[in-house]
């Protein structure tokens, strides 16, 4: 067996292993497991079919881009995914391969000061697999060990960003293709010096092989960069409507709200005027009055918008029989505007008020919020009691809804709005108690 075909049927090995594991959370399509025998068969049959006409570089190259492109188009037919989504993980997957390759060639070179002495590749000489020498079994041991390191390393750090469709996705057609031809110079670059150059600098070796690893890892990190953009402007995305929500949200409570005090106003006066002149019970009289009364704006804080926030959840708590107690200085958030303060206080009670809803004793379901300004900073604490131990994922807790990729966009846009204001969110729970806290610096205009 020459070396040409063994390396050839390896390299199908390499690459089909490495799309595998940037493949396996895709979405699959119907008769998957024959499709992919027949993904594996194709690929496999076209690297041992292959024809060795000439061993130089030009025919190397062509003979491996081929076989690339044979187990690519041939991953089509497994995965019911966009092109580019297929072309993405194929062009990874080429790339961990490489790595792979350069850089357990650089330890073995390294090592024993030698060229590349993995079965004495790319040469044309017969290879005896049966009677292989003591050391090409040691070199063949650490070249595998290699491979399996860098291909788990992978599958930790990147190969599980690569989700279902609903994650995967690369819009990015130019960005991609710049990766792709990043790593089709990077190959070209390295086989021409593998056949061109005669192995006998080993320096040399180390620098070429130790730049090719670099530029992989260059590569990953910038074609993984794309998917990591993508979720992060999806994210922000869905925070900014929840910001619009929010802020329409405010102007319709906001206007349900005068009208409804206006209404209570007008209607506690009537009946004191009924009062006055039929036999109506006092008792019952004061009984009406106290159930008005509750629509009142009963939290007053030198903040409109957020006596309207704060009242709004008031009622709520008032009618799921949460204590609910509030110290807060609204002067020290004027500062920021109406639809901030309604998303971040909206945001951080309606979380309160959920975590408190799952506790069976009335009696313990308690929500503090404390609002106040010492010296150039506004600090914006809230607390409540929770049945279970909420989950963090990141430093921000987990949600409980349902739909697992609404992942805590509360907490995320209170993050954000403090971020904005040039200031920071810390969260805690402990001992049944979870607290959350905001610092934001007051800006100059106010200092002034």
């Amino acid at each position: 067996m020459s070396n040409i075909f063994l390396n050839k049927m390896l390299f199908v090995v390499e690459i089909l292993v490495a799309e595998i594991l940037c493949t396996c959370y895709l979405k699959k399509k119907r008769r998957f497991v024959w499709r992919f025998i027949g993904y594996l068969a194709i690929s496999l049959a076209a690297g041992a079919a292959f024809p060795v006409f000439v061993n130089n570089f030009p025919y190397a190259c062509f003979m491996f881009f081929f076989l690339f492109a044979v187990t690519v188009a041939s991953l089509k037919l497994c995965y019911d995914e966009p092109w580019i989504n297929v072309l993405f993980c194929g062009i990874a997957a080429y790339t961990v391969q490489h790595f792979a390759y350069e850089l357990a060639n650089l330890v073995l070179i390294a090592a024993v000061r030698n060229s590349a002495p993995i079965f004495g590749m790319y040469t044309t000489a017969p290879v005896d697999i049966i009677n292989l020498t003591h050391e090409q079994i040691i070199y063949a041991l650490i070249y595998v060990l290699f491979y399996y390191a860098v291909y788990g390393v992978f599958f930790v750090v990147f190969g599980k960003r690569i989700k279902k469709s609903e994650r995967l996705v690369v819009k990015n057609w130019f960005l991609l293709l710049l990766t792709a031809v990043g790593l089709l110079v990077d190959i070209v670059l390295n086989s021409g010096y593998i056949y061109l150059s005669d192995g006998a600098d080993v320096a040399a070796e180390i620098i070429i092989y130790s730049s090719n690893c670099l530029c992989c890892l260059l590569l990953l990190s910038v074609q993984f960069g794309q998917i990591r953009q993508k979720a992060l402007e999806t994210e922000l995305g869905f925070v900014r409507k929840l910001w619009e929500q929010d802020k329409e949200q405010y102007e319709l409570f906001k206007e349900n709200m005068e009208l409804l005090n206006l209404k209570c106003h007008d209607m506690k006066h009537q009946i004191r005027e009924i009062g006055k002149g039929t036999h109506v019970p006092s008792e019952a009289l004061a009984e009406i009055e106290r159930t008005l009364t509750v629509y009142d704006i009963v939290v007053k804080t030198g903040n409109e918008t957020l006596d309207t926030v704060l009242t709004e959840k008031n009622l709520r708590c008032n009618k799921n029989k949460i204590a609910f107690t509030c110290v807060a200085d609204g002067n020290a958030v004027a500062f920021m505007s109406e639809a901030d303060i309604y998303s971040l206080f909206g945001n951080a009670l309606d979380n309160a008020i959920e975590a408190v809803m799952k506790i069976d004793d009335e009696q313990n379901r308690i929500i503090g919020l404390s609002v106040y300004s010492s010296g150039s900073f506004v600090t914006i604490e809230a607390h409540n009691t929770y049945a279970v131990d909420p989950e963090f994922v990141k430093g921000l807790p987990k949600t409980t809804k349902s739909e697992p990729t609404l992942h805590g966009f509360g907490v995320k846009s209170i993050k954000l709005i403090a971020e904005k204001y040039g200031g920071n969110m810390n969260i805690s729970a402990r001992g049944g108690l979870f607290n959350l806290s905001v610092l934001l610096p007051v800006p100059d205009v106010r200092l002034g």
